[in-house]
Formats: structure tokens, sequence, C-alpha cells
């Protein structure tokens, strides 16, 4: 049986309360440099103004989709320490999302 993310969280993550928050943003800082909310609000703005934010937009389907194939990574891992299987499943999401993103970049 495949663990999913929050099973893995949840049973490695220790008694911190705040643990699925904290392992969400490890996720989104590794994979887009900033906390969640932060990318949720570029998100939910349209794209203008900082030349920085433009050229490194990442949509918000493939920023879901990203999201969602690294926590599947940290699962299946099954490694005894939760920060390494996260550092893994960002390093292997970003390969393999690699060519995508830049294609995205480049207007399609």
């Amino acid at each position: 049986m495949i663990k999913d993310w929050a099973y893995a969280v949840a049973e490695q993550g220790g008694n911190n309360p705040y643990k699925f928050g904290k392992w969400t943003n490890y996720v989104y800082r590794g994979l887009f440099g900033m906390d969640a909310s932060e990318i949720k609000q570029i998100w939910e703005a349209p794209v203008s103004g900082s030349r920085h934010i433009a050229r490194n937009y990442i949509p918000e389907a493939l920023g879901l989709e990203m999201v969602e194939y690294c926590e599947k990574l940290v699962a299946v891992f099954e490694l005894d320490d939760l920060e390494q299987a996260h550092d893994e499943a960002i390093r292997m999401t970003q390969m393999k999302f690699r060519q995508r993103l830049d294609s995205e970049r480049l207007g399609g």
C-alpha cells in the first residue's frame, strides 16, 4: 500500500500541530522559492509590474501539478528522514518539470 503525503507527514512529522503547514511551505519554498501563501497571492493577481516575477511566473495549474507530484514522491520514497524525502522529491520534481517550465516561460 502506497501512503499519501498527509499520512507520511502525520506519521513522521512529530507532535507539532503546525507540521502540515511547515512541510507544505517546505515544498513550496523548494519548488518556487516562496511560501504557499505568497505564491497563491501571485496566482490570484494578474502578472504585472516586476519583470523578475513575470519572467519567473509559473501558471497556477502547472504549479499545483508540481506540488501534487512532489507530495506523491515524498510518500513513495518512504524514507525515515522526512526532510531528506522532501529534498529528494523537490529535486526530482524540478527535473521532471524543467522542460515544461522553460516552455511556459518562452510562451509555449
